[in-house]
């Protein structure tokens, strides 16, 4: 598959990202008394405490920092949350590469509104996997301890494989840990048969979509373009292949170039004020960005596959917070 460059024709790579799997779980919660105290973003409510209780469960040091810890090269923790960059990588990658992508992603509703039950979704990326268990362990043994400043108890119902179209049980309440296998999602996955006849694509920022260009984050989506979003999904993904699935870096210029003939056909966004309490920091952070809808035209099939795997993976900075979040929609020539 092609896309035009001028009178240039450039060829679309088969074979993206071979060794790059995903996993994605969903976390079915019954939230107990003063659930109603909950932020209405819950990305860094989540985030935050069963980044606190995973800590607790794995650590056999019992030392207030990681750094320094005879342990650390072998622990989940700072694997998972506090990835440090591999010390084999190559001098250009290392000082491009200062911080590694966190290998999970949270997906949380944009608004909570104080219902009874909760769907959290967990992304799991390459040998993440590996410690599936420790976080269905830590996210059961959290409900006592509860969410928020309040301490809003809950209860883990079941835990599914969302990556199955069943969504099987990995895990319920009345029998503990059904199986620990889940099924892994590949890019070859994300292909449709007709993604050869998609002329239009509308994004929909569900989330808060921080893009830092031209030296600040933008706030009002003006100059977004199709080639800076796949510019940015790429390389998410290019290093998240990189650090969590074993693969070697090989940026992909070639797509870089084709997405640049891809025009935005309409634009509805707006700024998201958002924020988050740090308790290492001990101060308010940012979590603003852009959300609504941007819908874009051209020679889309060969991007297809790799949008739908971004709404996986999501997109920018704070992704651990699970901003970036987008829903994709498609338009083929039949239906226009």
């Amino acid at each position: 598959m092609v896309s035009g460059i001028g009178t240039r024709k450039v060829a679309i790579p088969d074979g993206l990202f071979p060794t790059f799997t995903l996993y994605h779980l969903r976390f079915h919660l019954e939230l107990g008394a003063r659930r109603h105290t909950l932020p209405a973003y819950l990305g860094s409510t989540v985030r935050g405490v069963f980044a606190a209780s995973f800590r607790q469960v794995v650590c056999v040091t019992r030392a207030p920092v990681c750094d320094g810890c005879l342990l650390l090269p072998h622990c989940p923790y700072p694997y998972i949350f506090e990835t440090p960059p591999t010390l084999s990588l190559a001098v250009a990658l290392q000082k491009r590469f200062q911080q590694a992508p966190r290998p999970y992603v949270f997906e949380v509703p944009m608004v909570y509104d104080g219902a009874e039950t909760l769907e959290l979704g967990l992304m799991l990326v390459g040998k993440a996997s590996d410690f599936l268990p420790y976080f269905v362990y830590v996210v059961q043994a959290t409900g006592t301890q509860g969410l928020g400043r309040a301490r809003v108890p809950y209860r883990l119902l079941s835990v599914t494989d969302g990556g199955q179209a069943e969504h099987p049980l990995l895990f319920q309440a009345e029998s503990g840990m059904v199986r620990d296998q889940v099924q892994g999602i590949t890019l070859a996955d994300m292909r449709h048969p007709d993604d050869g006849q998609v002329q239009h694509i509308t994004l929909e920022c569900l989330t808060p979509l921080r893009i830092k260009k031209y030296g600040s984050y933008q706030g009002s989506g003006a100059r977004l373009e199709f080639a800076t979003l796949l510019d940015l999904l790429l390389g998410r993904l290019e290093a998240l292949s990189l650090f969590h699935c074993a693969a070697t870096w090989a940026p992909h210029t070639a797509l870089r170039e084709a997405a640049r003939q891809v025009r935005v056909l309409d634009k509805h966004l707006a700024f998201q004020s958002l924020e988050r309490y740090s308790n290492r920091q001990h101060q308010k952070l940012p979590l603003h960005g852009i959300v609504g809808r941007i819908s874009f035209a051209g020679e889309l099939g060969p991007f297809l596959p790799l949008l739908r795997l971004g709404e996986y993976v999501h997109l920018g900075a704070g992704t651990a917070f699970g901003l970036g979040q987008y829903r994709l929609t498609t338009t083929t020539a039949s239906a226009v």
